[in-house]
């Protein structure tokens, strides 16, 4: 049933060992700084935030596969 008193993995930590880094419904307005730290990531989920501008740097993830970016304020993309 879990364990009593320790505190749920970091989402940071689960996607540098997952791949898949979920951010979904967050009411971000940047990318947080812990995605550029993550090597072998696969997936990234911003959907449902209220980013109004992708960073450049996203290119700097080349095992990037998937990026859902849906209900967001983007004007554009890099």
């Amino acid at each position: 049933m879990g364990q009593q008193g320790s505190k749920p993995p970091d989402r940071g930590e689960m996607a540098a060992k997952t791949g898949v880094f979920a951010l979904r419904d967050n009411g971000l307005t940047v990318v947080p700084d812990k995605v550029w730290g993550i090597a072998n990531l696969r997936t990234l989920d911003l959907s449902q935030n209220k980013l109004l501008k992708l960073p450049d740097k996203i290119n700097v993830h080349s095992k990037l596969k998937t990026l859902a970016l849906d209900s967001n304020k983007l004007s554009d993309l890099p």
